[in-house]
């Protein structure tokens, strides 16, 4: 499995591979802007450029066409307009597992976004349990970037947050990281992926989680 992955997406990555969570909507709709039309791509390779996307451009940035037209057809949009209340609250519940020659473990919890004008927020509880392996360190990490207006008429991104418990000694085979964060960003796309690692001196394992 590589970075990303939803049905409304999230990600995970390791020594594993890479992902980009809670990031692509697989019902994918056809988005043109200027005759610019976002490629239709496997789930596994648009986790991969809405990571590329994110990681190009700093916050208050814009992003080019092209990658604005990618977000329009595979980033989980807010809702706008006039009949949008004053907060837009999304929750997912987060699922996935990984395993390598050295570790085997899942992730799973729940996820909610609550979407104001300006005043933000996401929160939830994340659970990693390995099976096989012993880790020495662990770390659970849920990344949020969201896009938005910049400037007078530009699109780019508006938010990076990694929000982490970093990383811990810790023999345990079960672990749990509990969030709450504010943050503030008018959104209009969005991409969160949580993603759990673990380690010893043999090796590395990331778990990235996809929501429902």
């Amino acid at each position: 499995m590589k970075k990303l992955t939803s049905g409304l997406i999230m990600g995970l990555a390791l020594t594993f591979g890479t992902s980009s969570a809670f990031a692509i909507d697989l019902n994918q709709e056809k988005y043109q802007q200027e005759s610019i039309q976002a490629p239709t791509l496997s789930q596994e390779e648009a986790q991969d450029e809405l990571s590329r996307i994110a990681d190009k451009y700093k916050v208050n940035e814009p992003v080019s066409k092209e990658d604005l037209a990618f977000l329009q057809a595979y980033a989980f949009k807010a809702l706008t307009g006039k009949t949008v209340s004053a907060s837009q609250v999304e929750s997912w519940k987060v699922s996935g597992q990984n395993s390598n020659n050295v570790f085997k473990g899942s992730i799973s919890g729940k996820v909610k976004l609550d979407l104001g004008i300006w005043e933000n927020n996401i929160s939830g509880t994340l659970e990693t349990n390995i099976s096989k392996g012993k880790p020495t360190q662990h770390k659970t990490n849920v990344k949020v970037v969201c896009y938005g207006v910049v400037g007078k008429s530009g699109v780019g991104k508006v938010a990076d947050l990694d929000i982490t418990d970093d990383w811990t000694t810790s023999s345990k085979s079960s672990f749990e990281f509990t969030f709450d964060r504010d943050f503030q960003a008018s959104v209009a796309y969005y991409t969160i992926t949580p993603s759990s690692t673990v380690k010893n001196d043999s090796g590395t394992l990331e778990i990235v989680g996809t929501g429902k």
